[in-house]
């Protein structure tokens, strides 16, 4: 018989389970190997497996907790000597002037159209297509669905490509009577062109591109200057059934676009309606936190620039896919055809995507932004103009008559009521050294593990299974010889 090596006497005698457990440094399994005596074995063995137990269920409400990554907020003030100035977008919510009735038809050119002289009457509403036209009404025949409605304008208009929109619309020239920023005049070129399906034409103040460095601020230095505007209304020229005579006034961030669908407040001519802004900002954390946010302008995988084109952009795709069209009252859509809001089958199949929508059926991937700047506001209003001169004086306009200028034009100041920055920041309710401090303080309580220990419990475990490979491929040796 061939007698052991040293090198093999050595490895069979490290391998042994008494020379194993009993060289341990955890003592429960020391005291398992080291001991004679079954009963004291036995007994060392249930405690160490009921200690386990208890560290496992201990453990295991904190890794829990631990995965769903909650997040704390918090709160900080900051007293601020200047802010940056918000953007501020303006439209009139008469989409469209009334004496460009022909415009309606896509085939009228936008030069007859635009000279003709022709009045007309027409009907809508400034409300979306579901406020409007139901899936309901078009199938059981709601008497209020006539062609004096608003559906017929909505119709037309939804057919009516950008330019002719534009075309159309309200025009900055006439619509912005004045502006000045901080005291100084600014001109009708500082402001940018954005078109919604709902108010029209409107204009920004203070857009700034993503890689703009020099931004507009406001100083305490000169408290409650901002931005004051005159907007020209032109009742006149609103259409038969326009709902509501006034302005829409959005306040965003320079580096966002607005959401004038849904955000904004109105105002309404003969009034100075001043505005008080209090700025805020969140921060939030990215994935794998809860709100998962994402930076828009960075992230190659959202080609947008907001939460909220990525949401339309969602629902479009939506339509498109169930219903072979997209909904022409909400922004965001590509080329693709646009359904017909007269058509019951159209209108269902896009009442059905906001059903699924609400009702959870399928989500949009669109995540919150991890930086979004807002503002808080406090209105307040007063009669203008007044019986003072200089308001008329300022624009030539001595012999102008008081009551028509109020009938028309709305006046606007908006400027920081105080220079904090109310920011919110989220933070992880758990460090990552916290796990390792929470893993360690219950391993070590209930079984005696410290880093080494478990070092040492790792090279046994590799010490086992190289000796089992070797048993493997040395009787794999003997049955292919």
């Amino acid at each position: 018989m061939e007698a052991l090596s040293p090198e093999k006497g050595t490895e069979q005698e490290i391998l042994e389970p008494a020379v194993v457990f009993g060289n341990s440094s955890v003592y429960a399994i020391a005291q398992v190997g080291k001991s004679r005596n079954t009963f004291h074995q036995v007994f060392w063995i249930i405690f160490l497996f009921m200690a386990l137990f208890v560290c496992i269920h201990q453990l295991y409400p904190f890794i829990v907790v631990y995965s769903q990554y909650d997040v704390i907020v918090d709160f900080q003030v900051e007293h601020k000597w200047s802010l940056k100035f918000p953007a501020v977008t303006v439209c009139n919510l008469n989409r469209m002037k009334k004496r460009y009735i022909l415009c309606m038809n896509r085939n009228s050119p936008l030069d007859v159209c635009k000279n003709s002289a022709q009045g007309g009457k027409t009907t809508f509403t400034l409300s979306e297509r579901n406020t409007i036209i139901s899936c309901k009404a078009l199938l059981y025949g709601n008497s209020s669905i006539s062609h004096h409605s608003a559906l017929p304008f909505m119709t037309r208009y939804s057919l009516l490509d950008k330019e002719k929109r534009n075309s159309i619309g309200e025009q900055a020239s006439s619509f912005i009577r004045s502006c000045s920023i901080n005291g100084a005049i600014c001109s009708i070129e500082e402001f940018s062109f954005v078109q919604s399906f709902r108010h029209g034409n409107c204009y920004t103040f203070n857009k700034r591109k993503k890689t703009d460095f020099n931004p507009l601020v406001a100083s305490m230095n000169k408290p409650n200057l901002g931005l004051e505007l005159v907007l020209d209304l032109h009742l006149k020229q609103y259409m038969t059934e326009t709902q509501a005579i006034g302005a829409k006034i959005l306040i965003h961030h320079p580096k966002d676009e607005p959401n004038i669908e849904e955000e904004g407040i109105t105002i309404s001519p003969g009034f100075e309606t001043s505005i008080g802004l209090s700025k805020m900002q969140i921060v939030r954390l990215p994935y794998p936190f809860r709100d998962q946010c994402i930076h828009y302008e960075l992230d190659d995988k959202y080609p947008f620039s907001n939460q909220q084109d990525c949401v339309r952009s969602c629902i479009q795709n939506f339509n498109k896919l169930a219903c072979g069209c997209t909904d022409p009252t909400i922004p965001k859509a590509d080329e693709t055809k646009l359904c017909n809001i007269s058509n019951a089958t159209d209108v269902c199949c896009l009442d059905k995507v906001l059903e699924d929508l609400t009702a959870d059926k399928f989500t949009c991937d669109c995540p919150f932004p991890c930086h979004s700047v807002g503002y808080d506001i406090q209105l307040s209003y007063a009669k203008w103009p007044s019986n003072a001169l200089g308001y008329f004086q300022k624009y030539d306009m001595i012999h102008a008559n008081k009551s028509e200028i109020a009938r028309n034009q709305a006046a606007i100041k908006i400027y920081f009521s105080d220079f904090r920055l109310t920011s919110y920041f989220q933070k992880p309710k758990f460090e990552k050294s916290e796990i390792f401090s929470h893993l360690g303080s219950e391993l070590g309580l209930w079984l005696g593990f410290s880093l080494f220990a478990t070092l040492e419990i790792c090279e046994i475990l590799w010490l086992i299974v190289n000796y089992f490979l070797k048993k493997s491929l040395a009787f794999l040796r003997i049955r292919t010889q």
